[in-house]
């Protein structure tokens, strides 16, 4: 039976069993301990307020506690459930739990990987529980970009940084010691070595607190950065929205630095809001059924990420750049096309879905290199049974020995000049020749905003070539400027 009681002398809240506690008539246990839990939760001391423990208490998953300093008492002990979150100002012993789920290599050999942080101050060594099992358990070292096998190297848990878990049984992880205060902050050196090549500068850090990270925690030279979290239960790495999906406690992540033993600051509030961060993604998501793999196309900014591959018997979708195969590409431009490459696994049929993540686009479409298939990605969403709105797929069917360059993205942000208005038409289509009436230079845009044709007006221009559909025609003499919408059969 666990009460709280106020102490305005110390304003503090002690918490804990009366002494000569516990129901001593058997047939009033349960009456006694209902009433003992409605006065618990009556007497909830207030955010921030200092705590000592005289008994076991428990935060339960998703539950966040707020407390000031927290005291343990000699038969006392705090204990943070999966999900749950503890605020507090002072060092406590605690014990951090996480789950994790087992892997099934017999459906995904990549199944079942978790990145895991310590929040414990210090050096921690793993405990035996962790080591059970059929069980994986490495860190990543950023010198010579390779993973590093607990097995084969023993190591000890680092506040600070993260670690990549797997088990063949389901595990509820425990990392116990002295929690660091949560209003705190932590730097740490990064390393950034050239000889990495595409992989330089990325480094697995971890939540070092027992609260989320949140936008604006997690900096570099006092600019918010991109971080890439692994999906837990998956294999892949995307680019973290801190906005929607905060860092949570015993969470690993990585971040990329742009120089050898840059500051990384966890914890510290700036005031530059999300300055750096990326202002929207292109989710693509290519899968069977059983299988699924991911890649992110950063609009307007953020860091580009190689693909990380932890097995390479699965089917893989990745953005093509200048010949490498990235996980996370950044475009800055505003239209363009970008190639996505695909790669079966195992002959037979996928799916390929692309999400829009906090990006507004005017034109988007899937190209099937192989079959030309041309998607309109912006068409209307498919309302499936239950009244739920899906984004537009494709399926497709794919053999191992295909090439990999599949797909490619046209895309354009930019929101057209207006075409209606007080211009008459001055151009049209005779012959298969574009006929101009007027002087000046002409250019022919497709809708995404991209040059097709630029050529002065003196003579007819040939429409051979041109894919039907829809073009924009600007006629600029000097100041003036005409624009007209023209449909191309």
């Amino acid at each position: 039976m666990l009460r709280f009681a106020r102490n305005d002398a110390k304003r503090q809240w002690d918490w804990g069993c009366p002494k000569g506690g516990g129901v001593k008539d058997p047939k009033q246990k349960n009456k006694q301990t209902i009433k003992t839990k409605q006065q618990h939760l009556n007497n909830i001391p207030p955010a921030g307020s200092d705590v000592i423990l005289h008994a076991d208490a428990i935060i339960p998953p998703n539950y966040i506690a707020d407390a000031g300093t927290i005291g343990i008492g000699a038969e006392g002990s705090l204990t943070i459930h999966n999900g749950a979150q503890l605020h507090h100002t002072g060092n406590v012993e605690a014990t951090l739990q996480k789950s994790i789920a087992a892997y099934n290599e017999a459906a995904d050999p990549t199944d079942g990987w978790y990145t895991i942080a310590s929040p414990v101050e210090g050096w921690l060594e793993p405990n035996d529980n962790m080591l059970t099992n059929t069980y994986d358990l490495y860190y990543y070292n950023e010198p010579d970009h390779l993973w590093k096998n607990y097995k084969k190297q023993s190591f000890d848990f680092y506040n600070g940084k993260g670690y990549l878990y797997a088990n063949s049984d389901n595990k509820t992880l425990e990392f116990t010691g002295n929690m660091i205060p949560t209003n705190n902050s932590i730097s740490f050196g990064l390393f950034y070595t050239e000889a990495a090549g595409d992989l330089k500068g990325y480094n697995l850090m971890g939540n070092p607190f027992t609260r989320n990270l949140t936008a604006g925690e997690i900096t570099l030279a006092d600019i918010p950065v991109t971080t890439y979290y692994m999906v837990e239960g998956g294999s892949e790495l995307v680019p973290f929205d801190l906005g929607m999906h905060p860092i949570k406690p015993g969470q690993g992540f990585f971040v990329q630095a742009a120089e050898d033993n840059q500051l990384l600051v966890l914890g510290a509030q700036t005031n530059s809001g999300n300055r750096g961060a990326t202002q929207g993604n292109l989710c693509i998501e290519v899968g069977n059924g059983s299988v699924m793999d991911r890649a992110y196309v950063q609009i307007g900014g953020g860091n580009t990420l190689r693909k990380m591959i932890l097995n390479d018997n699965t089917a893989k979708v990745y953005v093509m750049n200048d010949g490498k195969d990235y996980a996370a590409a950044t475009i800055e431009a505003a239209q363009g096309e970008l190639p996505v490459n695909f790669r079966a696994n195992e002959n037979g049929q996928y799916t390929i879905t692309v999400n829009l993540e906090g990006v507004e686009m005017n034109y988007l479409h899937l190209i099937d290199n192989m079959t030309g298939t041309d998607i309109d990605l912006l068409l209307p969403p498919l309302t499936g049974g239950q009244g739920e709105s899906t984004p537009a797929t494709y399926t497709f069917n794919a053999r191992t020995t295909d090439y990999e360059s599949r797909f490619k993205l046209v895309f354009s942000t930019q929101v057209l000049e207006p075409v209606e208005g007080p211009d008459q038409p001055f151009a049209f289509i005779n012959n298969g020749n574009l006929i101009v009436n007027g002087e000046g230079m002409l250019q022919i845009m497709d809708v995404t905003g991209r040059m097709i044709r630029c050529t002065d007006v003196a003579r007819n221009v040939s429409t051979s070539g041109m894919v039907p559909g829809v073009y924009v025609l600007r006629l600029i003499n000097g100041d003036d400027v005409k624009v007209q919408k023209m449909v191309i059969e």
